[in-house]
């Protein structure tokens, strides 16, 4: 989950909304009726001289925001088609793309397009022989669709196209999000105090919470996994692997373990969560 780098607080919930381009065809599953969460980035800055403090905030939290690079080698988009056909399914868009690559993650290719009126974001497949349902575009669409009416955090999806003679594979565009992934290294203008990953790690399980106390059926999304048993899966699962990939004896671990396998819910519970089956 992306986590923007406002002044890295709480988010106020407060979710101007943003509108989507529009469009249909035969390939497309448009997202028509939600309005989804846009957070604005509010930089952080002393009392004293608000407004130009203020702006001097926005310019350093805007160049710390995760950005594209250059595409890599053997992973070009073939503009030549991709363009035609998002003009045709996106009314609205001027311009020749400017595109560029987000290197992190190597599961689904992410390419940012800038067009002269709107900023969106490309997810693809990897090339290559892939898993089954390991890489599942249209999935991936339908979650996104459904979970963004009644989920802010999540990004509005806008279009999902399964020819694959537009760019050799199923692909979807989806609204830009502006903010920081935290990684190992933080950039040299975020320093992560304790107080700060203290702030950071609850703002986390907050929206874990609130993503799992949406009722999924009501939501949509009660066909895309298996609610029932979920908690003694993953808790099963991981103990296990973290048992047979363990290196040394780590005694917290065992006991986090243990106690989280005490203290799983009945498998039967009230039809409240959004998980991922």
């Amino acid at each position: 989950m992306e986590c923007a780098a406002s002044n890295l607080r709480r988010a106020t919930g407060r979710y101007p909304h943003r509108p989507a381009p529009g469009g249909g065809s035969q390939v497309v599953v448009q997202a028509r009726a939600a309005v989804c969460a846009v957070p604005e980035i509010e930089a952080s800055a002393p009392r004293e001289g608000a407004g130009a403090h203020a702006a001097q905030g926005r310019v350093l939290m805007a160049s710390i925001h995760d950005q594209a690079g250059s595409v890599r080698a053997g992973e070009a988009l073939d503009l030549d088609r991709l363009d035609p056909w998002l003009k045709q399914h996106l009314p609205g868009l001027v311009g020749t793309p400017q595109v560029t690559q987000y290197a992190g993650g190597a599961s689904n290719w992410t390419y940012r397009l800038h067009y002269d009126t709107h900023d969106l974001i490309l997810r693809r497949p990897p090339a290559g022989t892939k898993a089954k349902s390991a890489h599942d575009m249209g999935r991936e669409f339908r979650v996104l669709s459904r979970l963004c009416q009644v989920f802010p955090a999540a990004p509005r999806p806008y279009v999902y196209c399964d020819d694959e003679s537009v760019i050799g594979a199923p692909f979807y565009l989806m609204e830009r999000r502006r903010g920081l992934i935290l990684r190992k290294s933080s950039p040299s203008e975020i320093v992560i105090t304790p107080d700060v990953a203290h702030r950071l790690s609850i703002a986390l399980i907050d929206q874990l919470a609130l993503l799992h106390s949406i009722d999924y059926q009501a939501a949509g999304v009660a066909d895309l996994g298996k609610p029932e048993g979920y908690v003694q899966r993953q808790v099963s699962g991981w103990t296990g692997r973290y048992a047979q990939a363990k290196t040394g004896e780590v005694p917290a671990m065992d006991r986090v373990g243990g106690w989280l396998g005490e203290q799983q819910p009945p498998r039967r519970l009230p039809e409240r969560a959004a998980s991922r089956g």
